[in-house]
């Protein structure tokens, strides 16, 4: 499988949060799902004109904010749990 890296720049300030809430509190997310994301692709595929075909076989995953490190390059962040459980047995 080919793996496409893109870099998306957001224009405005967005936070997302998770459909399941209890009493007042949202819980929010520290990534974009990969559901959003073929939607935006699927809505300017539709807006161009162009068949929702040429996403048949297109796999997003999860879009992860990125940080500057050296020399200008982007880093890819992925979330690492709280805490360590040591695997009883």
């Amino acid at each position: 499988m080919d793996k496409l890296y893109l870099k998306l720049k957001l224009l405005d300030p967005v936070i997302v949060t998770q459909k399941k809430c209890s009493n007042l509190l949202t819980y929010t997310k520290d990534y974009i799902n990969p559901t959003a994301l073929y939607g935006v692709f699927a809505n300017l595929l539709v807006k161009n004109n162009l068949p929702l075909q040429h996403l048949e076989n297109v796999c997003f995953s999860n879009a992860y904010i990125t940080v500057i490190g050296n020399k200008h390059k982007y880093l890819i962040t992925i979330p690492k749990p709280f805490s360590f459980q040591k695997i009883k047995g």
